[in-house]
């Protein structure tokens, strides 16, 4: 970008001297030069033309002259705009004056071209510095603006944060109450079930909105301990029985040991319990089936250690300091079984540290983590100065056992077969608790194991978690639609992603319908129903257009699948033995697959579709008097004419030498 220079000067040799002597770097669009013969006129010019940087100006000119120019320049407040004065040589007074005016430097006439190079350099060095200081200054103030913006938004989020957990515990609570009263008055089993459900569920809401609200106090600083002795060793073994219903659910070993009989600290009995809780809860959700947990006591001479050790699944080296940040998960995040909220454990150390402890963490991929709890055994009375006592929370409640799911299923063999793909236990019985009687339901834990149950039943529908381990269901859906036996299989994805962005990405992998969590049973249903009724019109479709060959066209996945199966019907239409077995060997499918997708893409099965299909071609040819009928039924693949006669009446109404006549 070249530089804007104006010169104000009533003689018209100065313009000359000025664009002969820069004339190169005119040329290379260095410098650009403007001109004007007195200062009005070049008010003018600056007023209208911001980009001008530099003001070479004469003192003495006519209409106004270059002191009062300067005085006007001032007034411009142009923070970018170095003036100059060109004077003579016995004009000190004027040019002194210049100077107090604002002007950096001067040369005299007659004007010399050396000079006049050097303070035009030395002006430009001066405007490179100012642009540098006006950008640190504007950097500046824009970092301290960002800040202040930052603080603010942090205070308005904490204050809306503890303001809206406070306000979700009444509703919450009165929830809760009558979904007691409920669970005790009513005897059928369906509906306490269901009941079950809601209150386990609410008690675990309820439970996280008190981790959030003790997020809030520390944060504002108003958290404080009320301090009174605790038997640890007691607190271990309640915690484990605690928690010992859930490790029986999960097949896993629960372990207690105590170094001592009798373990005393000082501490914050609730706050204590739930940093205890928030370790065992992780160690029990990350360690798989046949796995074992163990809660260890170590007295040392001035503290207790609280080993909690599982040899689960163990976490990344590169994910060690990001575990206990808050709202940090690692890279399990989402689409771990147990995806959490990520504040469990940044509560746990903030609760820890407020005793005067540490935790500390061991862990490695696939042998397992160790976290150790380290509190002082006695702490400074002064920490008790508010007196705020946190919710205490409950002790874990496991599922009661039921029957699996499919088990109460009493839908009849012909019932449109639906697979439901969900990782949370609860959210799967309650599903099919609501689909029972009217679907023949299959389930599976995680989109891996429901992408190879899609493969082997071929179901008439998926219901399918978008967040889940192992497979998620945006990648089991893009599976199913790059197999050949499944890519026709509707799915409805499930997910509590509510945003536009998450919804476009879900039916852009290929999911017919998207439902955000909570979802209405009604709208679950519904959708369900059109779906079938969808996929009932695209078989009467395939039925009617896809048996006659010169119908065949579109490249989507079922299109091309029966592309393929017309090719083959083409290529041993007169052959009288080609059967069932034979096409799937020719399309390289198990015989019961093929049957599984041309059911679901036609309403028929293999050996009705490819009779069906040889009449059809018959009939084209009877049409179109290409052959008489008895040779028709042996490009056809049928071994008799008289067979070939009673299959086309049954099929058509009419024999073939009426088709025939009719044309």
């Amino acid at each position: 970008m070249s530089l804007k220079i104006l010169v104000v000067d009533d003689e018209p040799d100065v313009q000359l001297i000025f664009r002969q002597k820069f004339r190169r770097r005119i040329r290379k669009g260095e410098l650009e030069f403007a001109f004007a013969e007195h200062g009005r006129a070049a008010l003018e010019v600056l007023r209208a033309d911001p980009t001008v940087s530099i003001v070479f100006t004469d003192i003495n000119m006519p209409v106004m002259n270059g002191l009062a120019l300067l005085r006007e320049i001032r007034t411009l407040d142009r923070a970018l705009l170095v003036p100059l004065i060109i004077s003579a040589y016995d004009d000190m007074a004027n040019i002194r004056e210049a100077m107090n005016q604002g002007a950096y430097d001067f040369v005299t006439k007659p004007l010399d071209v050396e000079e006049l190079e050097r303070v035009l350099d030395k002006a430009v060095r001066e405007l490179a510095k100012t642009q540098q200081a006006i950008e640190a200054s504007r950097q500046l103030e824009e970092t301290r603006r960002e800040k202040e913006r930052i603080e603010y938004s942090r205070r308005l989020q904490k204050e809306f944060f503890e303001n809206v957990t406070h306000e979700l515990r009444t509703p919450l609570t009165l929830l809760l109450g009558p979904l007691e009263s409920a669970f005790d008055l009513s005897q059928e089993e369906a509906v306490r079930r269901f009941l079950n459900q809601a209150k386990r569920n609410g008690r675990l809401l309820l439970d996280l909105i008190n981790q959030l609200l003790d997020f809030a106090r520390i944060d504002a600083r108003r958290m404080d301990l009320e301090l009174q002795p605790v038997e640890a060793v007691a607190l271990g073994r309640d915690l484990i029985a605690a928690f010992r219903p859930l490790a029986e659910e999960k097949d896993l070993q629960l372990q207690f040991s105590a170094s001592e009989e009798n373990i005393e600290l000082t501490a914050d009995p609730p706050k204590l319990l739930r940093i205890l809780m928030n370790l065992l809860s992780n160690a029990v959700k990350f360690t798989s089936a046949g796995g074992r947990v163990e809660l260890r006591l170590v007295p040392r001479e001035n503290r207790v250690d609280f080993h909690v050790k599982d040899n689960g699944s163990g976490i990344p080296a590169e994910q060690l300091d990001r575990i206990f940040e808050r709202f940090g998960r690692g890279d399990a995040g989402e689409n771990s079984a147990y995806p959490g909220t990520g504040i469990g454990l940044a509560l746990s150390r903030a609760l820890a540290e407020l005793h005067g402890g540490q935790i500390e963490l061991h862990s490695e991929p696939g042998v397992g983590s160790e976290f150790i709890l380290q509190l002082p055994r006695h702490l400074s009375a002064q920490r008790t100065a508010g007196g705020f006592s946190s919710q205490t929370p409950e002790l874990p409640e496991a599922a009661p056992t039921m029957p699996s799911p499919e088990v109460q299923n009493p839908a009849t063999e012909d019932a449109p077969h639906l697979l439901l793909v969900e990782d949370n236990p609860d959210m799967r019985r309650y599903i099919v608790d609501l689909l029972q009687g009217g679907f023949r339901l299959e389930t599976a834990e995680n989109g891996q194991i429901g992408w190879e149950k899609a493969r082997k039943t071929v179901p008439d529908l998926i219901i399918s978690d978008w967040m889940m381990p192992e497979l998620d269901g945006v990648g089991m859906l893009e599976l199913l639609r790059h197999e050949r036996s499944t890519s026709h299989i509707p799915v409805i994805l499930l997910t509590a992603k509510a945003q536009a962005d998450h919804r476009v990405e879900g039916l852009q992998t290929g999911a017919e319908a998207y439902l955000s969590k909570p979802f209405h049973p009604e709208e679950l249903r519904a959708q369900i129903q059109a779906l079938l009724d969808q996929r009932e019109r695209l078989r009467e479709r395939f039925r009617r257009d896809f048996l006659r060959p010169e119908k065949v066209k579109a490249p989507s996945m079922e299109d091309q699948f029966l592309g393929e199966v017309k090719r083959v019907m083409e290529a041993h239409l007169n052959d009288e033995l080609f059967g069932v077995e034979m096409m799937a060997d020719e399309l390289a499918m198990s015989r019961r697959t093929l049957g599984r997708k041309l059911n679901a893409l036609t309403g028929e099965s293999p050996v009705r579709f490819i009779r069906n299909y040889r009449l059809e071609r018959a009939r084209q040819m009877l049409v179109t008097r290409s052959a008489p009928v008895w040779e028709v039924a042996l490009k056809t693949g049928f071994g008799s004419s008289s067979y070939f006669t009673k299959c086309f009446k049954d099929h058509y109404g009419i024999s073939p030498r009426e088709a025939v006549d009719r044309g």
